[in-house]
């Protein structure tokens, strides 16, 4: 996550359902092409910058293609040099999209340019010999065919070019029109040459008079047809293109890329549009949501609501910043939050092993300090675990921890008969879930210091505390058997009195284990290691792994 901000925008200028500013008209009404507004700029820059180099890809695999053809089954002819210098041109064309990084939205339209109109004036000179050889063949019948057959690419390219290519219709037609218009040109020519308007000396066959008006007409009607049809459907890709870029405007903030996934939702990374501030955006669509009816998924998305506001009420700087949340025209959830750079304690573990009991020790303590204000604002998290848990670069602080989603946020206070609806069955995740919150659903501080517990062995061994078959033995486990000690299920070596205190934290019965997270990270701030972490080598080791 970069650098947030040092203070959020307060979350009661957030309106809870926000239609007015999900999708601003007077914003969202843009020229999508020349990109009146800068996103779109962009958004329309790498999709033609991709799209040219796509096009100039399969363009020069096909003119290779024929061209090899020609060198062995075909008698040599001018187009052959013309042929080369096509496939040299649109060769060249693409590997240098491909390679240079800094084109402009210009200079890949003149690009885009010079390869669609190089294959039209190609295909003018297929059409145009194909016609003269049949003519000194003195064969109508192939004559038509030699046509027909230079039509169908001259359509091909027409249409390709009106779906593959961003446009709007205006600048389609500019280039579609054109192109339409050679083959009819290229046949007009030779009636111009049968009357003796043009020198005789380009063509000198008398045969070409074949080439009647009525086949000119029957041309321009296709022709005409396949415009049409290129510069129509240039206009719907284009306005569902643009429908998809207002889909991801909400509020202020411009949706760039999804980064997650859920059950019930995606999160996306986003921009302002008027700051230069990187968010992260959560969003929560009624479909996701599997509600059976109305009001199931209205409960649900309540459910959401809290978590927002939850947030919203934490000062600590190791919970997730909120910024925004409110409720689009059609019923979408969103929730703004700060944008970290940096990667969740589950795939660090994964990507890099275990964890060195030191850097365990400064990551614990960090969460400690995130609980510590959650608790004392009477929020229970009641889903710690290591996905949750992010370790990010903030400015130049590295392996600064942040601790994410609180969805599954509950009250200390007496639930009210509403709010007890909105959090049952929501139990957290069988790994890393308290006896008590597993088989009685009741919580309170020390089920998170338990869930810290797992974390903690999570980092030390790159293992769950117990791993079962089922979810439900996984359950039992947590409520029954007495946990290994991590020691024992690692190579590296854990220091005695850190096991202790993961141990501790993994009491059976709540009244075992540290009473508060206050006292946990009392006890992990006095644990003696033989090592430390410093900020120095926290520094060294995200430079060397993460860049």
């Amino acid at each position: 996550m970069k650098n947030p901000p040092s203070t959020p925008d307060p979350i009661n200028q957030a309106s809870p359902t926000l239609p007015s500013q999900a999708r601003p008209k007077h914003d969202t009404q843009v020229d999508f092409i020349k990109g009146t507004g800068p996103r779109l700029t962009d958004e329309t820059h790498h999709l033609l910058k991709a799209r040219i180099q796509a096009a100039g890809l399969i363009l020069s695999m096909a003119v290779g293609i024929f061209f090899i053809h020609g060198l062995f089954f075909a008698e040599a002819t001018p187009l052959r040099i013309m042929h080369l210098f096509l496939l040299l041109l649109l060769g060249s064309s693409t590997a240098f999209v491909h390679k240079s990084r800094s084109l402009s939205l210009k200079q890949l339209r003149m690009l885009e340019l010079a390869m669609i109109g190089s294959a039209t004036v190609y295909l003018a000179a297929v059409q145009y010999l194909a016609l003269a050889q049949r003519a000194v063949e003195r064969s109508l019948p192939m004559m038509t065919l030699a046509r027909e057959n230079a039509l169908l690419p001259f359509l091909g390219l027409m249409i390709i070019y009106g779906m593959f290519i961003p446009n709007d219709w205006r600048r389609a037609s500019r280039i579609i029109i054109p192109i339409a218009a050679v083959p009819v040109l290229v046949q007009f020519l030779v009636r111009l040459q049968y009357s003796g308007s043009i020198p005789r000396f380009l063509v000198r066959s008398e045969g070409f008079r074949a080439v009647a008006l009525e086949r000119m007409t029957e041309s321009a009607i296709y022709l005409l047809l396949g415009a049409v049809i290129a510069i129509y459907g240039t206009h719907i890709v284009n306005s569902l293109r643009q429908q998809a870029f207002e889909a991801r405007q909400l509020g202020q903030y411009q949706l760039v890329e999804k980064i997650g996934e859920g059950g019930m939702g995606e999160v996306w990374k986003a921009s302002h549009r008027m700051l230069a501030r990187p968010a992260a955006i959560k969003l929560i669509r009624p479909d996701m949501l599997g509600a059976q009816n109305t009001r199931e998924a209205q409960t649900i998305l309540r459910r959401f609501e809290r978590e927002a506001q939850a947030t919203a009420a934490l000062r600590s700087p190791h919970s997730i910043i909120l910024y925004d949340f409110g409720l689009t025209d059609d019923g979408t959830f969103y929730s703004v939050m700060e944008f970290l750079n940096g990667l969740d304690l589950e795939s660090l573990v994964g990507r890099f092993g275990p964890v060195p009991p030191a850097r365990t020790v400064h990551m614990l303590h960090q969460v400690c300090q995130s609980l510590i204000d959650a608790h004392h604002n009477g929020l229970i998290h009641r889903d710690i675990k290591p996905a949750n848990v992010f370790a990010c670069r903030l400015g130049q602080v590295y392996d600064f921890v942040k601790v994410l989603d609180f969805g599954l946020v509950k009250f200390q206070a007496k639930d009210t008969e509403a709010e007890t609806r909105l959090t049952q069955g929501m139990t957290g995740t069988p790994a890393y879930i308290s006896p008590e919150q597993a088989l009685k659903g009741t919580v309170d501080a020390r089920s998170d210091i338990y869930a810290l517990g797992c974390v903690g062995y999570w980092l030390l061994t790159g293992q769950p505390v117990f791993e079962g078959r089922t979810a439900l033995d996984t359950i039992f486990s947590h409520a029954q058997t007495p946990p290994v000690p991590p020691s024992q299920r690692t190579e590296q070596k854990v220091p005695e009195a850190l096991e202790k205190i993961i141990l501790k934290c993994l009491e059976k019965e709540p009244e075992n284990r540290p009473q508060s997270a206050s006292e946990t990270a009392s006890l992990l701030a006095n644990c003696p290691l033989e090592d430390e972490w410093s900020p120095q080598q926290a520094s060294e080791w995200w430079k060397l792994h993460l860049g």
